[in-house]
């Protein structure tokens, strides 16, 4: 893993990937698997969905995708990050065992994005008990806008190819995408 590390507010933790082209594979499939594109949409804690807060493309990754080489290295990847996670923040263990899937890898054209404030204890298909930690990818840097604002935290968390970034679910971790000219 890479030791470039940043001084983040209290619980977000980020770590580059051990070879950030992991990045372009994820992009790749992304391209050459049109078919399994769905518009961005939200659950909201009613159950109900909508696509009108989050503007992107996305592929839910989950059961047979989850086997592809690029996510079964992110997978792996993700893993290394939330072991180091797990050392700064060791009451996290006495948690269930995380599990990382389903998740969603998202296409953000330029000016898109899920720009409204949520946090991600807000689905409404799950029981509210069952996630504690969120982790990004993300397979873009992007020079101007882009990344995560975090709102308590009064925090930017930049889009860098290779970065995954963890951190609580919950209120207190209020965030929403930052717009960019850039995919």
């Amino acid at each position: 893993m890479s030791d470039k590390k940043s001084v983040l507010p209290q619980f977000i933790h980020t770590q580059f990937v051990e070879d950030v082209s992991l990045a372009d594979e994820i992009i790749e499939f992304f391209h050459e698997h049109p078919y399994l594109h769905a518009k961005g949409r939200v659950i909201d804690t009613d159950g109900n969905s909508t696509h009108e807060v989050k503007k992107s493309t996305e592929i839910v990754i989950e059961d047979q995708l989850v086997c592809f080489p690029a996510f079964s290295e992110l997978n792996r990847q993700v893993q290394l990050v939330l072991d180091e996670y797990l050392k700064i923040y060791p009451q996290c263990n006495t948690l269930a065992k995380f599990v990382l899937v389903p998740y969603n890898v998202q296409y953000y054209k330029p000016g898109e994005g899920y720009l409204s404030w949520h946090y991600e204890r807000t689905c409404g298909l799950e029981p509210l008990s069952s996630r504690v930690l969120a982790f990004m990818f993300y397979c873009h840097t992007i020079e101007k806008g882009g990344g995560t604002e975090f709102l308590h935290q009064d925090f930017i968390n930049k889009s860098e190819k290779g970065k995954v970034t963890i951190f609580p679910v919950d209120w207190t971790f209020t965030h929403k995408g930052v717009p960019s000219k850039e995919e």
